[in-house]
C-alpha cells in the first residue's frame, strides 16, 4: 500500500508544477503582452567570494541547530562535537566549491515528506498535503558560507524590494502586519475606506525559472563572473525522492525551482520577485510582501469608481507568466480549489464614530476568473475583518 502511496505522491508534486508550465504556455498565447522594463544595476559588482577561514567555519558549526537530518551520514551532533576535525576538509571542500563554480552533485538530492495541509483531511489525497523537503546538513554549510557573502550585496541593491519583509534583518512577519494596519488606519483617519487585495503563488518555489533568475542576478543586482556558474550549479540536476516509513519513490529530476528547506533558496525567490513592486508602484497601488505573499492595498473614498487595481492586477499577470510563475489569488477563509483562482478583496474601514456617518463600499470594478469579496481574510497565518481586528 505505502509503496504504491509514494510512487502516486511523487507523481502528483511533479506533475503539478508541469501543469501549471502548460497552463501558463496556452496562457501567453492569449495574453497581450505589455513591455516591462528592468532597471539596470548602477552600483559595484560583485565577481568573486571570499575565501572561507576556518575560524568563519567554526562559529558557523557552533551556531547551526544540533538536528540531523534523514540525509546525513554522520549526526550533526557528532559533526559538531569534531570541529577540530571535520572544521579543515569542510573549509577546503567550501573554497574549491566556490574556486571552480560548481556546487557538490551529492548534496543535490532532497527526501520529501508529504505534511498534511490541515487536519481532517484525506491523508491518502495528495492534493491535501504539501511537499516538505529535507536536505543533507552538510549541503547547508556552503549554502551559508555563500549567503553572508551573497545577501549584503543583494540586499543593498536598490532594485531590492524595500517592501519585502521575508529574509531581511529587522523586518518579520509583525513589522509587515504593523505597516498594513498602519496605512488602513490612516486611511480611516482621513474618511477613506482601504481595500487590501490578498495575492498568493501557487507552488511558488517549485515554479521559479532558473535562466531568468540568473539573468536578474546579473543585469539587475550586478552578480558576475564565475557566480553565475556555482548558483547554475546549485539550482540545476536536483533530484527529489517521497519517502512514507520504509518505502521510497524512485528519484526524479527537477528542471526548475528553488529548492525548499535550503538556506539561499528563499533569498533568490526574493531576488525572483523583484520586478514585482516596480509594477505594483507603477500603478500607484500601495502594497507589502512576505515571501511569496503580496498585499496590496488601496485607499479610496466610498463612490471612488477606480480601476487601478484591475489595471495593476492585470500586469502582474502578464509578469509573472512571462516569469513561468502564476498567481494564486482567493480568500483564505476557505480551503478548496477555488482558493487558486479566486479574488480575495477585503473592503476595510473602522467603524464610524457617528450614527450619521456610514461607510459604503466603492464601486471600481475588478475582473478575475472568480472573483469572492470576502469579510475576513488571512495574510502571514493572521486574519484580517472588516472592522480592522485581527487575531
Amino acid at each position: 500500500m505505502r509503496e504504491t502511496c509514494v510512487m502516486t505522491f511523487c507523481k502528483f508534486f511533479v506533475d503539478k508544477v508541469n501543469r501549471i508550465h502548460s497552463n501558463i504556455a496556452v496562457a501567453l498565447q492569449s495574453t497581450v503582452r505589455s513591455a516591462f522594463t528592468d532597471r539596470p544595476y548602477l552600483g559595484p559588482a560583485l565577481s568573486s567570494f571570499q575565501p572561507v577561514t576556518t575560524e568563519e567555519e567554526h562559529r558557523l558549526l557552533s551556531a547551526m541547530p544540533s538536528k540531523s537530518s534523514p540525509l546525513d551520514v554522520l549526526p550533526c551532533s557528532l559533526l559538531k562535537a569534531c570541529t577540530d576535525t571535520f572544521l579543515p576538509v569542510i573549509a577546503k571542500l567550501a573554497n574549491l566549491s566556490m574556486q571552480t563554480g560548481k556546487f557538490p552533485s551529492r548534496y543535490k538530492q532532497a527526501q520529501v515528506l508529504p505534511l498534511l495541509k490541515q487536519a481532517g483531511l484525506d491523508r491518502s489525497s495528495p492534493a491535501n498535503c504539501k511537499p516538505i523537503s529535507n536536505l543533507s546538513t552538510v549541503s547547508k554549510i556552503p549554502e551559508r558560507l555563500v549567503l553572508t557573502r551573497l545577501r549584503p550585496h543583494l540586499l543593498e541593491s536598490t532594485n531590492f524590494s524595500i517592501y519585502q519583509s521575508a529574509y531581511r534583518k529587522g523586518h518579520s512577519t509583525e513589522t509587515a502586519l504593523l505597516e498594513i494596519l498602519d496605512g488602513v488606519y490612516t486611511a480611516a483617519d482621513d474618511k477613506q475606506i482601504t481595500v487590501l487585495i490578498s495575492l498568493d503563488l501557487s507552488a511558488a518555489f517549485d515554479t521559479v525559472d532558473h535562466e531568468v533568475l540568473l539573468q536578474r542576478l546579473q543585469s539587475q543586482f550586478g552578480v558576475t563572473d564565475t557566480l553565475p556558474s556555482w548558483l547554475r550549479s546549485y539550482l540545476e540536476s536536483r533530484t527529489q525522492f517521497v519517502k512514507l516509513g520504509q518505502h521510497h519513490s524512485p528519484a526524479v529530476g527537477l528542471d526548475v525551482g528553488v529548492p525548499q528547506g535550503s538556506v539561499l533558496g528563499p533569498l533568490l525567490f526574493a531576488v525572483y520577485c523583484s520586478p514585482e513592486a516596480d509594477v505594483i508602484m507603477s500603478h500607484g497601488v500601495q502594497f507589502h510582501q512576505y515571501a511569496d505573499d503580496t498585499q496590496l492595498r488601496l485607499a479610496m473614498s466610498s463612490d471612488n469608481t477606480s480601476d487601478r487595481p484591475t489595471v495593476c492586477l492585470y500586469s502582474l499577470r502578464v509578469l509573472l507568466r512571462s516569469d513561468n510563475g502564476t498567481y494564486k489569488t482567493g480568500c483564505s477563509s476557505t480551503r478548496t480549489n477555488r482558493r487558486h483562482s479566486s479574488l480575495a478583496l477585503l473592503i476595510s474601514c473602522v467603524p464610524p464614530t457617528q450614527p450619521s456617518h456610514r461607510y459604503v463600499s466603492p464601486t471600481f470594478s475588478y475582473r478575475w476568473p472568480t472573483r469572492s469579496k470576502c469579510s475576513v481574510s488571512c495574510w502571514i497565518a493572521v486574519w484580517l475583518s472588516t472592522n480592522t481586528l485581527w487575531r
